[in-house]
């Protein structure tokens, strides 16, 4: 996988793939696993471009099937996301795609090679409430509603979350709605967000993030996840390919304003590391005198390796490692504030736990005593 998705050379890549197939490949794993990294539409490019019968027939059957009907569910995807926008427009709310169909067209320039799956959408705090009443009259019902919701835990979700989740139960659509751009504590302005771009969808104009804060806000969110998916590190991938049109001076003095410098370089640091892209020349010197960056970027390679022995060996020690070594990666990526309000975050009644017990708002703080407990649980649970 990483042989593939590498940006090494085309001859370098083709000496490694073939010296690979010789000494035999698991196919049945190597495609659980692209699936899992979501990176199967570039997968199968890739191995599309190589000679016949490096590859079993049956491989690139199942591959094209799964392509295909990511490519339909794209399409599906980018005309409700056209469809969305037009009608909030209408009502004044203005909208800015995140991520999915706008991102995969600016980055591949074909809205079917990037997996598709929510459709993510940024409308201002004071719009929220107009957005959400659009949506429902959409066809949309709000996912994991608190059946008595008052007041106080409305606010209480606000000020929590960043975004809240709608489905379309007859188009088996799903839709993000966001109001601010990352988690509390660790986040992109909103001030950001008025820095955009217009990209083609369907005939129709759809603003998303200019390209200096996207890859800022790819760089947080692949990185407040642990860099679960390699699809989000190839997005970075293809910002630092020579021909992206970044203005990465731009990008460094907006990443050193934001005080996420670090975070951005640890970015760059691992997209190099796993998949071989060239740093940018200038700003080299500054990632490889960055410390932190590297112990981040090394920190999230032995994630992804765990991770990887979590999946082959699903034993109770392989998860319990994989989740402490998780745990430790977000603690060190955040300084501070930042990593006080993580460690807060993890006592923070969930929405089951709302489901679990009802306390009225006077006993509210109840939950947080609860909290413990229900998260041991769960966390047992799982293992």
């Amino acid at each position: 996988m990483l042989a593939l998705l590498s940006a090494d050379t085309i001859a370098i890549k083709m000496a490694r793939i073939n010296k690979l197939i010789s000494e035999h490949i698991d196919w049945d794993s190597f495609w659980r696993l692209i699936n899992r990294h979501g990176v199967y539409p570039q997968i199968y490019e890739l191995l599309n471009s190589l000679p016949g019968g490096l590859v079993p027939e049956a491989v690139m059957l199942t591959l094209q099937k799964q392509c295909h009907n990511n490519a339909a569910q794209a399409m599906k995807n980018a005309g409700e996301l056209v469809r969305l926008v037009r009608i909030m427009e209408e009502n004044g709310i203005k909208v800015i795609a995140l991520k999915g169909q706008t991102l995969a067209q600016r980055l591949y320039g074909n809205i079917a090679l990037r997996t598709t799956g929510d459709i993510d959408i940024l409308v201002a705090a004071e719009n929220l409430a107009k957005a959400e009443d659009i949506l429902v009259s959409c066809g949309y019902h709000e996912e994991y509603v608190e059946q008595r919701l008052t007041a106080r835990r409305q606010d209480i979700n606000f000020r929590n979350a960043h975004h809240s989740n709608f489905l379309h139960d007859e188009r088996k659509i799903h839709v993000e709605l966001h109001w601010q751009l990352c988690y509390s504590g660790l986040e992109l302005p909103l001030s950001e967000a008025a820095k955009l771009q217009e990209v083609n969808l369907a005939g129709c104009s759809v603003a998303t993030l200019a390209d200096e804060p996207l890859l800022l806000f790819l760089a947080l969110h692949g990185s407040m996840h642990s860099w679960v998916q390699l699809r989000w590190l190839y997005d970075i991938v293809m910002f630092m390919k020579p021909n992206s049109g970044i203005d990465w001076e731009r990008v460094a003095v907006l990443a050193e304003q934001l005080g996420i410098s670090t975070i951005f370089r640890h970015t760059l640091l691992l997209a190099n590391c796993l998949l071989t892209v060239p740093l940018p020349a200038n700003l080299s010197a500054a990632i490889k005198n960055d410390g932190k960056a590297w112990k981040l970027a090394e920190l999230s390679l032995l994630l992804f390796l765990a991770r990887e022995r979590k999946f082959a060996q699903p034993t109770r020690w392989n998860k319990v490692s994989c989740w402490l070594k998780d745990k430790y990666y977000n603690l060190r990526l955040r300084t501070g504030w930042n990593r006080a309000e993580y460690l807060f975050m993890h006592f923070r009644p969930s929405y089951s736990d709302l489901q679990l017990v009802f306390f009225s708002d006077r006993w509210y703080f109840l939950y947080y005593l609860l909290r413990p407990f229900t998260w041991l649980r769960r966390s047992v649970m799982r293992q």
